[in-house]
């Protein structure tokens, strides 16, 4: 089965390393950017080597994650992130610097998962970029999709379009849409089911950025005294919101970003992906995590026009090192809110009371359980949740809200020392019945 994508074109690869010393005069399709656990680069030949942070991955190489997971860039500005138990190949790959037609990225995933933000490959010709599956074939235009495999393959587009096709035919995916394919014959169909593949957490020590204040309570208040975040690589960055006038809640690893004289967030970089503050509802940071709100925004490199954002709610910040102690230890550990944006509804209408609420995290489990609740327009929400967590990012697709919705969505991580802090954003993604609401988003900070 393959799969082709169709919004921003990207390699979708994730960590392959140079297997042969001879290949060395090649030019690499790929660099590590982060690498856990047992993860090796399969030559053609049968040659095994590590893979680390760093290390080069040439066209024909297998990267197999084994126990661990990898994040892999690709010099045409891609990135791909694969899941423990994952095998991806870079079957073919061609990249002279710039999209002059010669390009080319194919790849293959032979199981596991995978989450990928495409570059400049398949941006002007769409058949240059495709990623084979024993399903279905993905082809692009330029986008942030993601793939698992379980019965068959689920596929879920974040950003921009994914054309999925076999031999029962194709199914064009828009943001926010999903695809099962069960048989190489069998004819691609939509699924309310969403891939769960948290991001690989970049291999920085922690470190968390936000800057001036809205609402905060429990104990440890930021102060607007607090050290500001600095600009600079290695953030974790989640968002709930409206892209193009259309609610949207998504979340990347690694990312370059952008802080103002006074600490606010003002850019985000990841990829060919550009965010840019236009303006800021409001921002707070106590020097380890941030959260805030751009009342407007602007995301440019997804597709051939810049898409316009709206009430972008996001919590940003270095994750807790993957080597830390805590994620080898065991019990739970209760994080009380810290702060919390006022949730935005799609219909205009803005929250005007505390949002409340703890996490419960189970780190023998792996598990973190949400209880909020959210006050809007009237109304009172109650999320209760349990969300998994892998490298010390957490999600879930599914939530409940008090009985009022029954699709919402969460994200979010862990930063500071010993997982101190943990922040999140949500969206509900029912029309609220009995109400002219719409669709709800917002953040919220917790500590230990």
């Amino acid at each position: 089965m393959h799969i082709a994508l169709t919004s921003r074109p990207s390699p979708l690869l994730l960590a392959l390393a140079a297997a042969y010393p001879g290949l060395a005069t090649a030019a690499a399709a790929a660099r590590v950017d982060f690498a856990v656990g047992n993860v090796v680069a399969l030559g053609a030949a049968g040659s095994t080597r590590p893979l680390s942070k760093g290390a080069e991955v040439q066209p024909g190489e297998t990267v197999s994650t084994r126990d661990g997971r990898a994040q892999l860039r690709f010099s045409d500005g891609s990135l791909v992130s694969l899941q423990p138990q994952s095998d991806f190949r870079v079957d073919s790959y061609r990249y002279a610097g710039q999209a002059d037609g010669s390009e080319q990225g194919f790849f293959s995933l032979l199981k596991g998962g995978m989450r990928t933000i495409t570059g400049l490959i398949g941006r002007t010709n769409k058949d240059n970029y495709r990623v084979t599956t024993n399903v279905a074939t993905i082809g692009i235009r330029g986008t942030e999709y993601s793939i698992t495999y379980g019965d068959g393959i689920t596929v879920s587009t974040g950003e921009g379009q994914v054309m999925v096709c076999n031999g029962g035919g194709c199914l064009l995916l828009s943001s926010g849409e999903s695809a099962l394919v069960t048989t190489p014959t069998s004819q691609p169909s939509r699924t309310e089911a969403r891939t769960n593949l948290p991001p690989a957490p970049p291999s920085v020590s922690p470190q968390v950025f936000f800057a001036s204040g809205e609402q905060r309570s429990g104990n440890g208040t930021p102060t607007l005294n607090s050290p500001l975040l600095p600009s600079g690589e290695g953030y974790n960055f989640h968002w709930a919101g409206v892209k193009s006038g259309n609610p949207y809640i998504t979340y990347f690893g690694d990312t370059n970003a952008g802080f103002g004289s006074d600490g606010s967030l003002s850019t985000v970089a990841v990829g060919v992906l550009n965010y840019s503050a236009q303006g800021n509802g409001f921002y707070f940071t106590d020097g380890t995590i941030g959260w805030g709100r751009w009342s407007s925004g602007v995301l440019t490199g997804d597709g051939p026009s810049d898409q316009a954002l709206k009430d972008v709610h996001y919590v940003v910040g270095k994750p807790t090192p993957t080597n830390d102690p805590v994620f080898s230890s065991s019990g739970t550990s209760t994080y009380n809110m810290l702060g919390f944006t006022m949730p935005t509804s799609t219909t205009g209408v803005v929250g005007t009371q505390a949002v409340t609420g703890q996490l419960s995290v189970n780190f023998s489990t792996y598990q973190v359980g949400v209880n909020m609740t959210v006050p809007i327009g009237g109304k009172t929400y109650v999320i209760t949740d349990t969300a998994s967590w892998s490298y010390g990012v957490f999600s879930s697709g599914g939530f409940i809200c008090g009985g009022a919705c029954t699709n919402g969505q969460l994200s979010g991580f862990f930063a500071g020392s010993g997982a101190s802090h943990a922040g999140l954003t949500y969206q509900f993604l029912d029309n609220l019945p009995g109400t002219d609401l719409g669709k709800i988003s917002g953040a919220a900070v917790f500590k230990k």
